[in-house]
C-alpha cells in the first residue's frame, strides 16, 4: 500500500486504528469515596522479576495519589508502591524513592499506558528498573538501583491494593483500564501495546499469549458487578467502596 499527502510518500501494510483492538470499559477510582480494589497473595510467587501495566487517565483531586502498592509492614523491605505525586512517575520501596521520571506528565485529557518493570537478577543497574509511556522508556531524574539479588516484593507483600497505599490512604483519582501484573517475568511495552501506523498514536493490543505467574493477573473491568475479576485466573480483587465501571 502507498500513501501520500502531496508532499511525502510511504508504503507499507498500514493498519487503521479503526481495526486494531478495542477496549470496551474501565474503571473509576474517585479519591473522595476511599476506593480500592485489594486481594491477599496466597503464596509469595517471584519476588525479584515481574511487569505491571496499566493504561491510566487522570482526574486526581490531589497532588500525589497510589496507582498500585504492595504492602507488608513498617519494617517490610519488600513493600512497594507505584505512584504519581506533582505531575511524577515514582517507584518506591517503603522508605526509598527509588525512580522518579523526569518528566511530568499533566494532559488529564488524554489516556495513556505506563508499564514498569523489575528485574533484580540483572548485575547492571539501568537494567534492574525499567519504565515506559505509551512505549517510550521513561528515563529518571533522581535513581538509586534496588541491589543485585533485591527482593523488591509486590509479591511477598500481605496485600496488594490497587487505587490506594495499603487501602488506606493515597487514593487514586483517575480511570483505569486492561490492568495487568505479570509475576515472574520483566516484559517491554510491545506485550501490552503498539503502535498505529496510520495515526502514529499509541494504542492498546489484547493480552494475549502471556504466563502471568502465580500472582499474576488480568483486570478488563468489564463485568460491572465484579470489577476485580482476574480474566485469566483466580486472583480476583475485592471492590472496596465501590469502585465503579465507566
Amino acid at each position: 500500500l502507498y500513501e501520500g499527502n502531496g508532499a511525502g510518500q510511504r508504503v507499507g501494510a498500514f493498519q487503521p486504528f479503526t481495526d486494531s483492538f478495542t477496549v470496551a470499559k474501565s474503571a473509576l477510582f474517585q479519591t473522595a469515596n476511599s476506593e480500592s480494589l485489594t486481594r491477599t497473595p496466597s503464596g509469595a510467587g517471584n519476588r525479584r522479576t515481574w511487569t505491571f501495566s496499566t493504561w491510566i487517565k487522570l482526574a486526581p483531586t490531589t497532588t500525589s495519589f497510589t496507582i498500585f502498592n504492595g504492602y507488608g509492614s513498617a519494617s517490610d523491605t519488600g513493600t512497594l508502591d507505584i505512584f504519581w505525586s506533582s505531575s511524577k512517575i515514582y517507584l518506591r520501596g517503603w522508605s526509598t524513592n527509588y525512580m522518579i521520571s523526569d518528566m511530568t506528565f499533566e494532559d488529564e485529557s488524554q489516556w495513556g499506558h505506563l508499564v514498569m518493570t523489575l528485574d533484580t537478577t540483572q548485575s547492571t543497574d539501568t537494567n534492574r528498573v525499567k519504565g515506559y509511556w505509551n512505549g517510550v522508556e521513561l528515563t529518571w531524574g533522581t535513581a538509586s538501583y534496588p541491589a543485585e539479588d533485591a527482593e523488591l516484593g509486590i509479591n511477598q507483600a500481605v496485600l496488594h491494593s490497587i487505587g490506594a497505599f495499603n487501602n488506606a490512604s493515597g487514593f487514586l483519582g483517575a480511570y483505569l483500564a486492561e490492568t495487568v501484573f505479570v509475576d515472574g517475568t520483566a516484559l517491554t511495552a510491545s506485550s501490552f501495546g503498539q503502535t498505529d501506523t496510520s495515526t502514529n498514536r499509541w494504542i492498546p493490543k489484547a493480552v494475549s499469549g502471556l504466563s502471568l505467574g502465580t500472582n499474576g493477573f488480568y483486570l478488563d473491568y468489564s463485568d460491572s458487578s465484579d470489577l476485580g475479576e482476574d480474566q485469566t485466573g483466580s486472583n480476583d480483587f475485592t471492590n472496596n467502596n465501590t469502585v465503579i465501571q465507566s
